[in-house]
């Protein structure tokens, strides 16, 4: 149980490095299925109704905002009508499975897995704030992540040009998965995409507090407010954008080490944008009627 889902059911978590850290490419979207318990969902058990994919549309949208892969980016089905469908049918898929929480979530091993318990509750196990160990064999269900960015990251070249064929006769399967018989340009994108979105919270995260202010904020904590509310909340945040730093990085020195020769001009499938492709490219995915007001309103 990660020190995320710990801290949701019960409000404590142990502040020791001894529960997994809870890792999640969902950026843009809320997952309305947890992997805590039923009563915690949003989604019934029947499934995701139309209501709830039309709320969903424009942030599981923004995933394909990069256009990864091709030379420039593709405004629409009037001047880029294959590029375009593809990515409506990514766009289909990507709905398909945005409540599958292992396809968006991963965890990271303990910090400290070595940890014993304390002598008694009202004392800590530990005031050390716990360290990561720079290893990416930490990090567990990566292989379904990588599945979501090979979707995501996927062009028209991809399948000997059939990309498109290959979501059409998949379309509304679940379990489909691209697999990692895949071209090496598809690969590089794959890791750059869980690289780019791990990276990218982490940054939004920073944005509300430094990496190293709050660390030692968790130390003074640590030692004033052990056992409080705000102490475990603020473990379970530091814990996430330690693992989200960490696993961003060592993707990145992965693909630095395994495609170095692509750092200078590559071709343009090993192209990643610096910069999201305006908003206004994905308007042909949905419509305005197709919008839901509020959450909660979805009978």
């Amino acid at each position: 149980m990660s020190d995320a889902n710990l801290y949701a059911r019960y409000g404590f978590v142990n502040g020791d490095g001894s529960g997994p850290i809870q890792l999640s490419l969902a950026f843009h979207h809320e997952l309305m299925r947890l992997n805590i318990s039923n009563q915690y969902n949003y989604m019934p058990d029947t499934g995701a109704t139309q209501k709830f994919r039309n709320y969903q549309k424009r942030g599981v949208a923004k995933y394909l905002q990069f256009d990864d892969g091709y030379p420039e980016c593709n405004s629409g089905p009037s001047t880029h009508p294959e590029e375009a469908e593809l990515k409506r049918l990514k766009h289909q898929h990507l709905l398909d499975i945005a409540n599958e929480y292992e396809r968006w979530n991963a965890l990271i091993n303990p910090r400290n897995s070595k940890s014993l318990p304390a002598m008694s509750v009202d004392i800590p196990i530990t005031n050390v704030v716990p360290q990561f160990i720079k290893n990416l064999t930490q990090i567990q269900g990566l292989d379904d992540l990588r599945e979501t960015c090979r979707l995501i990251s996927l062009i028209n070249d991809d399948f000997d040009g059939k990309a498109q064929q290959v979501l059409k006769d998949n379309m509304g399967n679940k379990d489909f998965r691209i697999g990692n018989n895949v071209s090496d340009a598809l690969e590089f994108r794959s890791l750059m995409c869980m690289s780019r979105w791990f990276g990218t919270r982490a940054v939004t995260m920073e944005l509300q507090g430094k990496f190293e202010a709050e660390y030692r904020k968790l130390v003074k904590m640590n030692r004033e407010e052990f056992g409080s509310i705000n102490w475990a909340a603020h473990h379970v945040r530091f814990g996430e954008m330690q693992a989200l730093q960490a696993a961003s990085g060592l993707l990145f020195d992965r693909v630095s080490l395994r495609w170095e020769s692509k750092k200078v001009n590559p071709e343009p499938e090993y192209r990643m944008k610096d910069d999201a492709c305006p908003k206004e490219h994905l308007h042909f995915l949905f419509r305005d009627e197709e919008l839901v007001p509020d959450i909660f309103d979805l009978e």
